[in-house]
This record gives C-alpha cells, sequence and structure tokens, in this order.
C-alpha cells in the first residue's frame, strides 16, 4: 500500500497531462516549450541542489553504480546477439533496442521522491549520471550499425554527452560537495524553488506525449521492448544489488 500511495500522484498526473492535451486545454505550443524548460532548467536545479547537500560516500555508490550500469549493459548485449532472432529491418530494431535501455528519467526521479524523499531523489541522481551516458554511447552506436541516415563520429558523441544538462548538474553537484563547497544563500533556495517545478511539470509532459494511436500501429515492437524494459532490465539489475 505504501507504494501504491507513493506512486498513484505519478501516474495521476501522467493522465493529467494526456487529458489537458486531448482537451486541448492549453495551445498545442506548450508542450515543447514545457519539455524545453524542464530538461534544460528545472530538472537541472533539482539534480544540482539535491547532490551538492547530499550526504555522499562515493566508496558506498560503487556497487549501485555496477548494477545500475548492468541492467540497461546487459540487455544490450542479449539485444545485439539476438539481432537475428528479431523480425525486424535495422531501423526498427535501433528503436526496439533504444526502448528497451533507455530510461523514463521524469518519472524514474519522481518514483524515487515519493517513494524515499531527498535521499531517493540523491540516489536517483547518481543513477542520472551513471545510465544515461551509457544508454547514450549504445544507442548512438545501435542507430549508426542499423539505422537509415544516420551517422555520428566519437567526437560528436562526446559532445553529446558532454553537453547533456542533465549529467553536466549531476556532475557540477558532485564536484561542489565533494569539495565541501555548499550552495550561496541566495542561489541555493532559487535551485529549490526551480527544482519542485521539475516533476510535476515533466510529467505532465510525459502524458502529453502519449500517443496510444502509435502503440497501436507497432504493438508487437512496443510490447517487446516494454517487456525488455519492464522485466529485464530491473530483473538484472535486482539480481546484481542482491549480488552487491
Amino acid at each position: 500500500m505504501p507504494v501504491l500511495d507513493a506512486l498513484a500522484p505519478v501516474f495521476l498526473l501522467i493522465l493529467l497531462g494526456y487529458l489537458i492535451r486531448w482537451r486541448q486545454f492549453v495551445a498545442a505550443g506548450f508542450w515543447p516549450a514545457a519539455e524545453k524548460l524542464t530538461y534544460y532548467i528545472f530538472f537541472p536545479a533539482l539534480l544540482l541542489e539535491s547532490m551538492v547537500n547530499a550526504d555522499l560516500r562515493i566508496g558506498d555508490l560503487m556497487p549501485l553504480i555496477a548494477a545500475l550500469a548492468g541492467g540497461p549493459g546487459i540487455t544490450a548485449v542479449l539485444l545485439l546477439a539476438t539481432r537475428r532472432l528479431w523480425i525486424v529491418d535495422g531501423p526498427a530494431f535501433s528503436s526496439l533496442f533504444q526502448g528497451a535501455i533507455r530510461p523514463n528519467t521524469y518519472v524514474g526521479l519522481a518514483a524515487a521522491a515519493s517513494l524515499f524523499g531527498p535521499e531517493g531523489v540523491t540516489l536517483a541522481a547518481v543513477g542520472i549520471a551513471t545510465v544515461i551516458p551509457l544508454v547514450n554511447v549504445l544507442a548512438v552506436i545501435v542507430v549508426q550499425r542499423f539505422g537509415a541516415g544516420q551517422d555520428a563520429s566519437p567526437k560528436q558523441i562526446a559532445v553529446g554527452i558532454a553537453s547533456n544538462p542533465l549529467i553536466v548538474s549531476v556532475l557540477g553537484g558532485l564536484v561542489l560537495n565533494l569539495a565541501g563547497v555548499g550552495l550561496p544563500p541566495v542561489l541555493g533556495p532559487l535551485l529549490g524553488i526551480l527544482g519542485d517545478v521539475s516533476l510535476p511539470l515533466g510529467l505532465l509532459a510525459v502524458g502529453a506525449g502519449l500517443d496510444f494511436g502509435a502503440v497501436r500501429r507497432g504493438i508487437g515492437r512496443v510490447t517487446a521492448g516494454s517487456t525488455l524494459k519492464l522485466v529485464l532490465v530491473p530483473g538484472v539489475t535486482a539480481a546484481l544489488c542482491l549480488a552487491f
């Protein structure tokens, strides 16, 4: 019951976002702007503040980092090893691959905050810094190999990861934390206010982006990707957590 109580508001916010878009309560142009603000300002503010104020012990975090990387990493290896068994063309396989290993960061952070409070947000931020670079590199490699008309050099991959605002904010907060440098009196509260906007607005945008028509058209691949993401990835991660 505590898990249901914590997660129900998350999914209700997603549903509300879908209903707002469906009823055209706000102009369609609102949603891309909301996503951009969340991705570049509100979300990074939340992550930066969480990392700076966290009680971090890097040695204790290493098993967590390894387990979180192992879930999508092992799933990616299994997908590539069974590539010929998936009866799809190259671009469809690259989409399936990304659907299986890419996390929904907004939903994950909101769930962590609801279930475990500030400590959960901090650990989720560590997970973001671990998983996002890994899945971005893997996804770009697979799209290069199997996608249509896609190409990216190692330099472009590195620049894309280094300029990711979520990664920059987590690593920046980690550096300030380890250096013992806190946030200035004005900046700290400002980041707190901005961060408070991130999760509700991000979840509303997730709901607004739902396209059930597209799900119906690709139900087989959507089901396969969702099963890998929601069963295999967390299963492997849980097994690694237990092993560590």
